[in-house]
């Protein structure tokens, strides 16, 4: 079974959340051109997978160092998120 992974980071706003969000922070999204999926690597998604571990592990999700191999380390931070 393939599991397949569609990621769009964006700060998210609920109704009963008063939050200022900086327009200009260039740090609450990344862009990432490709799908993703469980056991990809970087070489392979454009460098998609190392962009998501980045921003995972810069955002305190991903613990351990970026490896530019979508494992199960980084689908728990993927979750987590």
């Amino acid at each position: 079974m393939l599991w397949a992974l569609t990621l769009i980071f964006a700060p998210l706003v609920s109704f009963g959340q008063l939050t200022d969000i900086d327009p200009d922070d260039q740090n609450l999204c990344v862009d990432i051109k490709t799908n993703l999926r469980l056991r990809d690597r970087h070489a392979n998604t454009n460098n998609g997978v190392a962009l998501l571990q980045d921003f995972l592990q810069e955002k305190g999700f991903l613990k351990s160092e970026p490896t530019g191999f979508f494992g199960q380390a980084t689908l728990s931070a993927v979750k987590a998120f």
